[in-house]
């Protein structure tokens, strides 16, 4: 998962999620099933999800040179009310500025039969701020910084039931993400786009009946580097990545530590063959290294290939196949079991198939489709 272009890596809790983007600020969200494409990004077993949000110049239509909106919601279901304002608009002949905030303010649930569910209440708060542009008439660049905030009362597993091992205490989730993407078009050969990020994800839970407070942070550091080129009928796309993840967790006082690296170099290729026939064929190698709470260290390394093809049999009408593998190497482990869950020293990488086939139509508005695959 990725929001433009940061990975969201790691698992803080296996009860809880924790990414959440206002809809209206979504330019476009790709989904990619199974293993496919090496440029979904490494260790994309089950493929690849990534939201692009827009930027001031997308909102703005027409000879506008500022705009905004405000929404406000209300949920009778938890007596829970949100409001949102955005901003947005020129700053310069090149550049623009969006700027958006949200709140929400949730009472307890209450289910069909009329009961609340407690402990289900939270305080939730969204930003995101992202400064576009252009450099000159062939680079653009775009800076965003995307935060979020959840906090209250809630059980160590939200979604069960209260028990004696299950205890309701005061959690906090947060999420700072900083993005910088810039992209330069010089010709059909060379069209660079570089993606540098940062991405903190904490979760912390306070005064434990049995563990005390319990601090997590996933530190991710990263970025990617790719080329596109038009080369006749092929569309290539070359590049290479980094990322890495620091976890950590604080637990009675105590520092519980894990880092892993993952580099990778990738090639896709689109070849329109003939008017109808698309084949794509592509691949990416990814080395990782993992150290973890008791210094054990890992190192794997792997390919992950890609062939497919799709054949039009009348306008509007795709046939398509194809098969794809994903390596991905040994990972940080979940955070809150940094502290008592030790990985086998004989721990080895995964490794994900996905072969499909299927037809897809569209014409004029009406679309329809079916896969089989085997994953």
């Amino acid at each position: 998962v990725s929001v433009d272009g940061a990975e969201q890596s790691g698992n803080l809790f296996h009860h809880q999620g924790r990414l959440s983007i206002e809809p209206e600020l979504l330019k476009r969200v790709e989904v990619n099933a199974g293993a496919g494409r090496a440029t979904d990004g490494p260790g994309a077993l089950g493929g690849a999800i990534k939201f692009e949000t827009k930027d001031a110049q997308a909102l703005l239509s027409g000879g506008e040179q500022f705009g905004g909106n405000v929404k406000a919601g209300y949920y009778s279901n938890n007596s829970a009310y949100k409001t949102s304002a955005s901003l947005y608009g020129n700053v310069t002949e090149d550049w623009g500025v969006l700027a958006s905030f949200s709140y929400k303010d949730s009472n307890n649930i209450v289910d069909g039969n009329g009961d609340e569910q407690e402990y289900s209440d939270s305080k939730q708060k969204f930003a995101l701020v992202k400064l576009s542009g252009n450099l000159t008439d062939t680079q653009k660049l775009s800076v965003s910084y995307d935060y979020s905030d959840d906090n209250g009362e809630k059980l160590n597993r939200p979604h069960w039931v209260p028990s004696k091992k299950n205890a309701a205490l005061q959690q906090e989730t947060g999420r700072q993400t900083l993005t910088l993407n810039h992209q330069i078009a010089v010709s059909d050969y060379v069209n660079i786009d570089t993606t540098i990020y940062t991405n903190e994800q904490t979760l912390t839970h306070k005064d434990h009946p049995r563990w005390g407070t319990s601090a997590g942070s996933m530190n991710t550091y990263g970025g990617k580097v790719f080329n596109t080129s038009q080369l006749g009928n092929h569309s290539l796309i070359v590049g290479v990545d980094v990322k890495q993840d620091n976890a950590k967790l604080n637990t009675g006082g105590s520092d519980s530590t894990e880092k892993g690296t993952v580099y990778g170099v990738f090639a896709q290729n689109d070849w329109q063959a003939t008017e109808q026939l698309l084949l794509t064929a592509g691949a990416r190698y990814d080395t990782y290294k993992l150290t973890d709470s008791k210094d054990v260290e890992f190192d794997s390394n792997g390919f992950s290939p890609n062939v497919g093809a799709t054949f039009t049999v009348i306008d509007g009408l795709d046939l398509f196949a194809s098969y794809a593998k994903a390596f991905r190497g040994q990972q940080t482990k979940e955070l809150f079991v940094l502290d008592y869950r030790q990985n086998d020293p004989n721990r080895k990488p995964e490794k994900a198939s996905n072969a499909e086939v299927g037809a897809k139509y569209y014409n004029n508005g009406f679309s329809a489709g079916i896969t089989l695959f085997d994953s």
